[in-house]
Order: C-alpha cells, then structure tokens, then sequence
C-alpha cells in the first residue's frame, strides 16, 4: 500500500510538473509586432510640424504592456498605450520631431514591453531644410 501512495504521489507530481511548462511556453506569451519599422518624414521645412504614427499590434496570446517608449534626441514620444494591447488588437505610439534644427537626422526610438523581445527599435529619419 505504501509503495502504491508513494507511486501515485511521484506521478500526481509529474503531471502537474509537465502542465507547468506547457503553460509558460513562448506560444502564450504577447508578440508585439509593428508593420513598419522605419518612419521617414522625408523632407520637412524648418518649423513646420513633423508628427507621425507608429500601429503596434499584439499578434501573441496575452496581454501586451508597453512600459515605456524613448526617442532619441529630437525625437519627442506625444503618448503611448497605456492600457493593455489585448491580442489580435492595435494600438498607436504618436510621436514629433523637432524641426528647428536645420540639416539630415537619423533617430532611434525605443519600445519597451513584456513582449518576447523587450524591446523593439523604430529607425526615423528626414530632413530639414530652411
């Protein structure tokens, strides 16, 4: 009888060692993916307004948390999600670049979120002229 419970005991833990696992994988997690990792403001005038828009799509199985988004110099984040991204949904990152200084830029913004990879780099690049 003792051997029996200790059998039971030994495989009850297995199984619940094995469903442990299952549920952490890499599938369950939420992907964030953008269509678009490049934002070209092309050629803007000195002082005029240069915004655009980034969609970020959650395409994994749990909630997508943006923590944080940083632009590079110049490059000013309006605002951001700060909801959860449920998945299969979009959300959009708003974002402006300073153009009172003349000349080419190139600029990094940052998307940092629970996602598989924690962060994600948005290249932007224009230029401004007089």
């Amino acid at each position: 009888m003792r051997e029996l419970t200790v059998t039971l005991f030994f495989l009850f833990l297995a199984t619940f060692s094995l469903g442990q696992n299952a549920t952490y994988s890499s599938s369950y997690k939420p992907i964030i993916f953008v269509k678009d990792t490049l934002v070209d403001f092309k050629t803007v005038k000195q002082g005029e307004s240069a915004t655009g828009q980034i969609v970020v799509s959650n395409k994994g199985e749990r909630d997508l948390r943006i923590s944080n988004v940083r632009g590079s110099c110049g490059l000013i984040v309006l605002n951001f999600p700060r909801s959860e991204v449920k998945p299969g949904e979009s959300n959009i990152i708003n974002i402006r670049y300073d153009t009172s200084r003349l000349g080419v830029f190139k600029r990094v913004l940052v998307i940092h979120s629970n996602s598989e990879k924690n962060s994600l780099k948005i290249k932007v690049k224009g230029e401004v002229i007089p």
